[in-house]
């Protein structure tokens, strides 16, 4: 009798069989008895959000027909997905074992999945930043994730050029440029001035040093958001002033223009909190903790929260519902934001879960919905379009939404639209967003992202 031992491994077109090559049509000789399944990883370790092909092989007589299929198998789904193609999506942290079974014969390897570490040594005291560049301060210095090097497999968090001698306590980063706040209460921003955020006319190209938004004027807090426009807290009186691009009466003053330099108070001189801006609008909560939105949101009244005829909101309109909130994370498709009583709360476009309702809708509930699984928030960050990360009041880090990338999203199914934990046994203080990469500073002070 002959024995043949036939190699699997499968590919988005078809079978592959190490014997005849590789093109959906392939038929070999298939096993009658498999004595022997082996199976091969290309690496035992991943990165969160990075897939690999596993590779199976079976051993046993045969006669001619078709090629086997493998059964392929992951002790923890939480950790690692595999589909029925051989692909092993790392999903969570932890260790799990993948397997390979054919007539009842089976291979096992373990894969442990890891959080990609990219601090280079330094330790974080906290981080706040969003779109392109992950940014951490370590010691009142501003640290932003850069591009890996040539040779180098991973991103480092390089310091800002330019600062020596000043000290800050939060970063933000956009398309453009990143701005940090000052310990004097200063907004200092560096790179490009797109769309006047650096609250001046003109070309102004800061790429070697910060450049200061306003001599006079001091901020508490500040928002830097998508590519468009900037907003702060006055430090004495609590009034918001905007600045940069208002397309879609993001600055929330009452009229449409192209852009507008010098920092201005919003319509009302309403007095907040805390602010948060992406491209198209702009949120803040008052100091009563009410959500005020102002813009467009790409064009969906319901995506702001407020009365569905008010579009555009040209003023900050209050958020339906009468919910109270002590902070609040702005994303292109909605917001979300964390009540008095640490629940979480999201509005907006939900045609991917990013609501962590429970389900996908085109058209969701029009105001803030509490988003499911009972837990209590400390921090939420939404991440650029369809996804969001928050750290619990003890440190772990939950996400909902189409996770980038978006096959997470799909082959979670339901799992994506509501929390599920991204990392076990690391407790984390900070999130840093910036669109498909999201970063976190641990209570160590060390700084991993996940994508």
């Amino acid at each position: 009798m002959r024995r043949l031992r036939v190699l699997a491994s499968f590919t988005a077109a078809g079978f592959c069989g190490a014997l005849y090559g590789c093109n959906d049509e392939t038929t070999v000789a298939p096993i009658v008895h498999v004595t022997a399944v082996t199976l091969q990883t290309p690496n035992d370790s991943l990165f969160i959000g990075r897939s690999m092909r596993l590779t199976a092989a079976a051993t046993g007589d045969s006669t001619i027909g078709t090629a086997p299929r493998f059964i392929w198998t992951s002790s923890d789904t939480s950790v690692v997905v595999i589909d029925s193609l051989g692909t092993a999506l790392a999903v969570g942290v932890g260790t799990a074992t993948v397997g390979a079974e054919l007539q009842g014969q089976r291979a096992q390897r373990t894969v442990r999945v890891v959080l990609q570490r990219v601090d280079g040594g330094v330790t974080f005291t906290d981080g706040s930043a969003n779109d392109q560049k992950g940014c951490a301060i370590a010691a009142g210095a501003v640290y932003c994730r850069a591009l890996p090097a040539a040779g180098d497999s991973i991103p480092r968090m390089v310091r800002m050029p330019g600062a020596a001698g000043l000290s800050f306590t939060a970063v933000e980063g956009s398309l453009h440029a990143t701005c940090a706040l000052n310990t004097d209460g200063r907004i200092m921003c560096w790179g490009i001035n797109a769309h006047f955020l650096f609250a001046r006319t003109g070309t102004v190209v800061a790429d070697t040093g910060p450049v200061a938004v306003s001599t006079t004027r001091r901020f508490s807090t500040f928002s830097h958001g998508g590519h468009a426009q900037t907003c702060g807290v006055d430090r004495d009186d609590g009034v918001v002033y905007c600045w940069g691009h208002n397309d879609a009466y993001q600055l929330g003053r009452g009229y449409l223009g192209s852009e507008d330099a010098p920092p201005t108070p919003v319509a009302g001189n309403l007095r907040a909190s805390m602010v948060s801006t992406v491209n198209f609008s702009t949120c803040l909560l008052d100091l009563s903790g009410a959500a005020y939105c102002s813009g467009s949101l790409n064009a969906n009244r319901w995506r702001l929260g407020i009365d569905e005829t008010s579009l555009p909101a040209q003023t900050p309109l209050p958020v339906i519902g009468g919910l109270s909130f002590k902070s609040i994370s702005s994303a292109d498709a909605g917001v979300c934001a964390i009540s008095k009583t640490d629940d979480a709360y999201c509005w907006g476009d939900n045609s991917t879960g990013q609501l962590g309702i429970g389900d996908a809708t085109a058209k969701p509930p029009t105001g803030p919905q509490r988003v499911l699984g009972g837990l209590k928030f400390a921090q939420l960050a939404s991440v650029y379009r369809a996804s969001t990360c928050g750290i619990t009041l003890d440190g772990d880090v939950y996400c909902w939404g189409s996770f980038a990338p978006g096959t997470i999203s799909s082959r979670l199914g339901a799992r994506a639209y509501r929390p599920y934990q991204i990392t076990k046994g690391i407790k984390f203080k900070s999130l840093t967003r910036h669109l498909a990469v999201v970063c976190g500073v641990a209570i160590d002070g060390r700084v991993y992202c996940w994508n």
